[in-house]
């Protein structure tokens, strides 16, 4: 089975811990500069954001939404938005009020209304 496939497993099953040590191994394999990699930190950052550890969500979180910026990929800066204004929710909320009404502009724009719809439910 790929680390991909068994990241996604264990995340799916509650397990983050062991999803993102499935993730980090298959960063080895890919560069954070491609879709790829910028994905695989998208997924770190969501879990480590779960997990409390929300210094490391930052991190992988900005890194991903550099590479999403730099290749225009909205739907990927949005879903970064989103995954890491959810993770800030506790510990800096200001924050992710901001970043998540940007997410949920860009899913508008997009035409993305159910995630739109699903991030409005986290925007007080």
């Amino acid at each position: 089975m790929k680390l991909a496939s068994l990241s996604k497993l264990e995340r799916d099953k509650g397990n983050f811990d062991k999803a993102v040590g499935y993730f980090r191994d298959a960063m080895r394999y890919t560069s954070e500069q491609s879709s790829v990699g910028s994905g695989i930190l998208s997924n770190i950052m969501a879990a480590e954001g779960v997990l409390g550890n929300i210094d490391e969500a930052i991190r992988s979180g900005r890194m991903a939404q550099r590479f999403f910026s730099k290749i225009g990929n909205n739907e990927g800066l949005a879903t970064v938005y989103w995954k890491l204004g959810n993770a800030l929710i506790e510990s800096n909320h200001n924050e992710a009020q901001r970043l998540l009404k940007y997410g949920r502009r860009i899913f508008i724009r997009l035409g993305m209304k159910k995630e739109a719809e699903r991030i409005q439910s986290l925007i007080h």
